[in-house]
C-alpha cells in the first residue's frame, strides 16, 4: 500500500524509540513499516537480522503521535515479554472507543471482512425457524431477522456470536447434533439475539457487552438455571 513516506517514518521513529527503551542493549539496524488495509485495527512486529518489521492497518494513518506511542508499547511489550504500562492499553482504549473510531472499524469491517459461515439449515436445527419462534416468544416477532449461520468448525469454546459489522448471528456447529436438547440450541442463540435487543454500551473508552438489563431478560428464559447447567455439563462431557 502507497503511503507519504513521511507517514511511515513517523511510525518508524516512535517504534524504534520504544524498542530502545524496551531493549537498550540489543542492537536494532532499522525499522521497516508497512501500513496494510486490515480489516480491522491490527499491528503486527517481528524482529529479523536486526531489522523491525511493522505491519499495521491504514487506519493509524492519521492517528495522534501519542496513539502510535501507545500502541508501540502495547505490540513491542508483548514482543519482548515485557509487562505494558497501564496507562498505553488505557490510552489506547479511550481513543479506539470514542464514537467516530467506532464508526470508522464498523465501516471497515463491513467494507473488507468476510464471513465465513453456512447457511441456517444445519443437520439437525434449523436456524431460521428456531428464530422465528423465538422472536414470538420473546420479542412479539418485532425482532428483524438478520443473517443466520452455523460456523464451519464446532468450536466448544465459541457457541455462538453476534457480528453486527455483518448482521449475523453465527452458532458453533458443535450444537447441531441429535444429541444436543433444543432447549440448550435456543438459549445459546436466544442470548445472540439479546445483543440486537441490547447493543454494547460505551464508557469512559470502555466496551460492556452485558449490561444489567442484558443480564435480566436473559434469565427470562424459561428454566433458565437448569439449561445453562446442563449446557456447562455439555460442555465437559
Amino acid at each position: 500500500m502507497q503511503v507519504a513516506p513521511e507517514a511511515a517514518g513517523r511510525v518508524a521513529r516512535l517504534f524504534e524509540q520504544v524498542y530502545r527503551t524496551l531493549k537498550p542493549r540489543t542492537a536494532l539496524a532499522s525499522v521497516e513499516v508497512r501500513f496494510r488495509p486490515y480489516a480491522n485495527g491490527n499491528c503486527q512486529v517481528q524482529i529479523q537480522s536486526g531489522v523491525l518489521g511493522v505491519r499495521l492497518s491504514d487506519i493509524y494513518l492519521g492517528a495522534p503521535e501519542e496513539i502510535l506511542e501507545a500502541l508501540a508499547w502495547m505490540v513491542l511489550s508483548k514482543l519482548c515479554r515485557k509487562p505494558v504500562p497501564m496507562e498505553y492499553p488505557n490510552r489506547f482504549r479511550t481513543w479506539m472507543g470514542r464514537k467516530e473510531m467506532r464508526r470508522t472499524m464498523h465501516l471497515v469491517r463491513q467494507l473488507r471482512g468476510r464471513k465465513i459461515i453456512s447457511g441456517p439449515e444445519g443437520e439437525c436445527y434449523n436456524l431460521e425457524e428456531l428464530f422465528e419462534d423465538l422472536n414470538h416468544r420473546f420479542f412479539h416477532g418485532l425482532m428483524a431477522r438478520p443473517n443466520l449461520g452455523w460456523s464451519r468448525t464446532a468450536s466448544r469454546t465459541l457457541l455462538g456470536h453476534w457480528d453486527p459489522s455483518h448482521n449475523a448471528i453465527v452458532l458453533s456447529r458443535f450444537l447441531d447434533r441429535s444429541e444436543v436438547p433444543r432447549e440448550i440450541v435456543e438459549l445459546v442463540l436466544y442470548h445472540e439475539m439479546l445483543h440486537l435487543r441490547y447493543p454494547a454500551e460505551h464508557h469512559n473508552g470502555r466496551r460492556r457487552i452485558h449490561t444489567r438489563s442484558f443480564h435480566d431478560a436473559e434469565r427470562q428464559f424459561p428454566q433458565y438455571k437448569e439449561w445453562s447447567a446442563a449446557l456447562r455439563k455439555l460442555l465437559h462431557s
